[in-house]
């Protein structure tokens, strides 16, 4: 009975230290965990860590909570990391060459300095209210008695008088009607707004290629 129940606890004992060897293999990766404070040592919030393994290229990033702790798991054994720390308001801090251990977690702290303010020179914007007219409508030309009188055109036409404007340009002649199709600033020919001695002389149906009233140019 007695050699039995001995012969019993040694087993048992063999098979709780196998075990726990066992469950030791099964761990095959490493842990990094830290701190960020600024310089007067309160925690940084919401700074964004970044921890790349070298050899590999493998990178994991973690963010700190607001004690300013950070922590990884399942990393890549061994080493050497590089950690960088952003955080906005602050300048980039980074330390290299930090190797993991198996199983362990590896402690790295860091304070971070606040960044350097760009101080803008003052300057003042000063614009005159008479500089801006209410009653311009875009780009526009005015063709007085002169240079009706000096136009050569044939048929009296109003198309030979507005081509002289480098705003407009003539499109085609539509069969129907000998009157050109008057194009301005490269619109449709319907946006045309035609004044004469301010009097608008429109196509209110827009019927006509010129844009005006009478199918006559």
């Amino acid at each position: 009975m007695k050699r039995s129940s001995l012969i019993l606890r040694a087993l048992g004992g063999l098979a709780a230290l196998c075990w726990a060897v066992a469950l030791q293999a099964q761990i095959v990766s490493s842990g990094l965990s830290g701190f960020v404070r600024d310089s007067g040592g309160k925690a940084v919030a919401g700074a964004t860590v970044a921890a790349v393994h070298i050899p590999t290229g493998t990178t994991y990033t973690a963010r700190t909570n607001e004690s300013g702790q950070f922590r990884y798991s399942g990393m890549v054994v061994g080493g050497p990391f590089t950690v960088t720390v952003t955080a906005p308001g602050f300048r980039v801090a980074e330390q290299t060459g930090l190797i993991t251990a198996l199983g362990g977690s590896v402690a790295a702290n860091f304070t971070l300095e606040t960044a350097d303010v760009v101080k803008m020179d003052k300057f003042t914007v000063t614009a005159d209210p008479n500089q801006l007219d209410s009653n311009a409508n875009g780009a526009g030309s005015v063709i007085g008695a002169s240079g009706i009188g000096t136009t050569p055109t044939v048929q009296r036409s109003f198309a030979d008088v507005a081509r002289t404007t480098p705003f407009v340009s003539l499109r085609g002649i539509l069969s129907s009607r000998t009157q050109p199709i008057i194009t301005a600033v490269g619109q449709n020919n319907r946006f045309n707004s035609i004044l004469v001695d301010g009097a608008r002389i429109n196509d209110q149906f827009g019927l006509n290629g010129s844009g005006l009233q009478a199918f006559g140019n």
